[in-house]
């Protein structure tokens, strides 16, 4: 009498299949793991309401710059390092440091300050390590000003920009 020929449970089909999905679940839980504790979350201030009424005053700011008509205009000097900024509406004489605070979204190690020094030639300039690259948020004010500047610039694909009031 002739008996089926019975294969091996793992020269099957069926059986790699049903193991298929929960091995691919603990695949994907663990590089979810991975990822999670390579990148973890910035950890929430303690002091969050004081954050919230800061961000009231740079509001007051921003509005401040615009009803005195301060705009920035940004040169890229590539070969040098350098932001040159000039400023509209801004008394050199009375403002001889400019603080330009660069802001990466995503990739808080990347934030940077920097103060452009008023020059002979009517510009400010900062001097960067390097030029960045990519998007940045850009924040420019002075000390002791009742004015701010905010606004992005993307490194990668410019050379120049201006920076309104909002």
């Amino acid at each position: 009498m002739n008996t089926p020929e019975v294969t091996a449970w793992y020269k099957q089909f069926w059986p790699w299949l049903i193991i298929f999905f929960p091995a691919s679940a603990v695949v994907a839980g663990t590089i979810t793991v991975i990822i999670a504790v390579q990148n973890s979350d910035t950890l929430v201030k303690d002091n969050w309401y004081k954050d919230g009424l800061a961000i009231n005053q740079e509001l007051d700011k921003q509005i401040a710059a615009k009803r005195m008509g301060i705009a920035a205009h940004i040169t890229i000097n590539r070969e040098n390092n350098q932001l040159i900024l000039s400023l509209d509406n801004i008394d050199p004489a009375n403002i001889r440091t400019i603080n330009v605070v660069l802001v990466h979204p995503t990739q808080p190690e990347k934030d940077a300050q920097y103060q452009a020094f008023f020059t002979p030639t009517g510009n400010y300039v900062a001097q960067l390590p390097a030029i960045p690259a990519g998007f940045f948020h850009l924040r420019i004010d002075a000390d002791n000003t009742e004015w701010q500047l905010t606004g992005g610039i993307n490194f990668s694909n410019t050379e120049s920009a201006t920076i309104q009031p909002k």
